[in-house]
């Protein structure tokens, strides 16, 4: 079996709006950036607490073990290197450190 199911839609979500703990399930709130700064709600996952809480162990765990940790840096730093290659060429007028441009 896929890990993901081809007849199973996904849902984007830029982050967690909420978690409503309960003792038997929980429930996710799962949120999109609207544009003008808020967060809209896309979606609700409930899932029983016990597996989320075996679920955000595991993010845990994996996310900081070192083969992802290498890998990740590995992808950023081609990241990086794509974003300076594909640059032009500075103006002798910018200014330096963000380029006039917000963060």
């Amino acid at each position: 079996m896929a890990r993901i199911p081809e007849h199973l839609p996904i849902l984007y979500a830029d982050q967690v709006m909420d978690v409503i703990y309960g003792v038997h399930t929980s429930k996710v709130v799962l949120g999109v950036e609207s544009g003008n700064g808020g967060v809209r709600a896309v979606g609700v996952a409930a899932i029983p607490t016990s597996a989320l809480l075996i679920v955000a162990s595991n993010i845990v765990r994996d996310l900081t073990s070192p083969p992802i940790v290498e890998e990740t840096i590995q992808r950023l730093d081609a990241m990086v290197n794509l974003m300076r290659s594909t640059a032009p060429p500075a103006s002798p007028n910018t200014p330096k450190g963000n380029a006039g441009g917000k963060r």
